[in-house]
């Protein structure tokens, strides 16, 4: 079965370090940027709270062109904020929670963690576990953002198209104050639509979609561009139905070829927390649509149209609605 599967999706399996492409150290930035935003927040509105970083799919926490995989830009965000709002700093301690399934990955991330400056209120576990299996040990090491609403926020980052059950987004999202920010590889899930059984089709999809709503739909598209785009509004859809959970927004990444590669999906139940994401996006966005193609890097655009976001004209309005946010993310 599984033979069969590898011959018709060629594998995504990397060596222990590999070298990152553009647009991963453009979605390592976003998430340092948004992480700082996240922690400085809630840093100095929950008072005595955990907050909980979780990383799936970890990765070894560099890359032989980059000295930083998420993990470690996850840290130095932590610090950073730490140090920057030490006076006002009324939450409990950051944890850092790093979850990845290969051995060797996980080696060397336990290294590069050993070695990374951490400030003394940073917690940091790593397990070397599949996703599924890792998040419960978190829950355990860490129980109150999964019992009593304090902070979480969880970065789903898997090496295809499968791993983060629909039900484990459900279970992540129960709570008014957890986020996730999701690499959903829309190319790989169409691969897996059109491989049929040979790539336990009917499994993985509904394992994804968290039903079978996927069979209908998907098959009404006629090309795989058309059926990437759907894949993508139905997963957001999805989400959406998730009580309390009225905030998905997406972000596009693309290969030197300008293919996609994937989307980053983010949820939440707050609109600060949307807000803050969108901040984080456009700081790696090229174009002003929400999008970061590698066939971009390094070349100069004669003209780049831009939206401009008005300053607002009652800035009190503006400065109560976040301070309203701020209380109750």
């Amino acid at each position: 079965m599984w033979i069969g599967l590898s011959l018709i999706m060629p594998s995504k399996k990397l060596d222990t370090i590999w070298k990152a492409e553009p647009h991963t150290i453009a979605k390592i930035n976003l998430l340092r940027a948004y992480l700082k935003a996240w922690l400085s927040i809630l840093g100095i509105s929950r008072k005595g709270q955990q907050l909980l970083y979780v990383d799936g799919f970890a990765g070894p926490g560099e890359y032989t062109n980059y000295p930083m995989g998420s993990p470690i830009a996850a840290i130095e965000a932590a610090n950073s904020v730490l140090v920057t709002h030490a006076a006002k700093w009324i939450a409990g301690d950051v944890h850092c929670a790093f979850i990845d399934a290969d051995g060797k990955r996980v080696k060397n991330l336990t290294m590069k963690v050993a070695e990374a400056s951490k400030h003394s209120r940073v917690r940091t576990y790593i397990h070397a576990a599949p996703f599924v299996d890792g998040l419960e040990l978190v829950k355990k090491e860490v129980p109150d953002p999964f019992t009593q609403q304090h902070p979480l926020f969880v970065f789903v980052d898997p090496f295809g198209a499968t791993g983060f059950p629909f039900q484990v987004m459900q279970e992540i999202l129960g709570s008014p104050c957890s986020e996730v920010l999701i690499n959903l590889d829309a190319d790989g899930i169409d691969r897996i639509f059109n491989a049929g059984d040979a790539a336990l089709r009917d499994k993985h999809l509904t394992d994804l979609f968290g039903s079978d709503c996927w069979r209908t739909e998907l098959a009404l598209q006629g090309s795989s561009l058309d059926r990437c785009k759907s894949i993508l509004d139905l997963y957001k859809r999805r989400l959406r139905t998730i009580p309390g959970v009225r905030y998905v927004f997406a972000f596009e990444m693309r290969s030197r070829t300008a293919t996609l590669n994937y989307y980053l999906v983010f949820a939440s139940q707050h609109p600060l927390g949307l807000e803050k994401m969108k901040e984080a996006m456009r700081s790696v966005d090229q174009s002003g649509e929400f999008s970061f193609c590698d066939a971009n890097v390094g070349q100069r655009r004669m003209f780049q149209l831009r939206t401009r976001r008005k300053k607002p004209r009652n800035c009190l309005v503006f400065v109560r609605v976040d301070v309203y946010h701020i209380r109750n993310w």
